[in-house]
């Protein structure tokens, strides 16, 4: 089998003990990103990618950073309140049984993941908004200086230097302190009242992924590798303003993997580079 699918493999099964976790205790999630166009347009992964993205409402995120217990083994649920080895602001669910590299400067390996947001509130105002995703923005980096999660391939050598520089720096803060900072600057968007929005604060596609909470409370199942998994029922709702026409295959030049750079084990044997 080629690294291809087997990380597809592993992904399909990681999101099914994702699946799990949440029925059997009553979490809502939704396939988002990527993840959620495939879903529509190939009924399954994209065939490129190589990651899920999910999210979930701040209550439901909350039960499941309780819940570490339940994920059974390879699997492991993942989030830098419990673990020295992910200070990401968001949770992952890793499969344990293929372990891959980023491409991280740090050199991290970690299972086959599929990541796990967290819908904030946030403000009616654009203008607070903006503000709200620029303090959460400057959260989240501290959290990738002091972890060195920053991509080798994409910055230059003496970008690379300036950035160890500064997490060198950064060693010195405690990761409670930094964990206490994320924590306060996701949850701006609490204060002044009753609030009519979402936000996925830590989406690379920044103030678009603010949506009405109207649009989340209706959800269905889509079909998915011959699975079936929750998304939003009005998802063109949630795409369009995104990616306008996600129905379009992108350029040839641009279907390509992003996340894993390449595979370390399976099964704990490990595979040559």
């Amino acid at each position: 089998m080629d690294a291809e699918n087997i990380i597809k493999n592993a992904l399909i099964e990681t999101m099914d003990e994702f699946h799990r976790v949440c029925e059997e205790n009553d979490l809502k999630y939704y396939l988002i990103g990527g993840s959620l166009i495939g879903a529509i347009r190939h009924k399954g992964c994209i065939p490129w990618d190589d990651d899920i993205d999910v999210i979930m409402p701040q209550k439901d995120f909350e039960k499941l950073l309780l819940l570490r217990p339940h994920f059974a083994e390879p699997f492991e649920l993942q989030h830098r309140s419990f673990t020295d080895s992910l200070m990401l602001p968001i949770a992952r669910v890793e499969n344990k049984a293929v372990i891959i590299d980023e491409g991280y400067y740090s050199g991290m390996h970690t299972g086959v993941f599929i990541d796990v947001f967290c819908f904030n509130d946030t403000f009616s105002s654009k203008l607070l908004q903006r503000m709200h995703f620029k303090i959460a923005a400057g959260a989240r980096l501290l959290l990738r200086f002091k972890d060195r999660t920053y991509s080798k391939g994409k910055y230059s050598t003496y970008y690379l230097k300036l950035f160890e520089l500064v997490s060198r720096i950064f060693l010195l803060f405690p990761r409670a302190l930094l964990n206490l900072l994320v924590n306060k600057a996701e949850k701006l968007g609490q204060f002044g009242g009753r609030k009519k929005y979402l936000a996925n604060l830590h989406g690379v596609w920044k103030t678009k992924e603010i949506a009405p909470k109207s649009l989340f409370h209706k959800r269905k199942l889509y079909e998915f590798e011959g699975r079936q998994y929750w998304s939003i029922e009005d998802a063109d709702a949630w795409l369009r303003p995104i990616y306008g026409d996600y129905m379009q295959l992108p350029p040839e030049e641009d279907r390509v993997p992003k996340h894993i750079e390449k595979i370390i084990s399976i099964n704990g044997v490990k595979v040559d580079s």
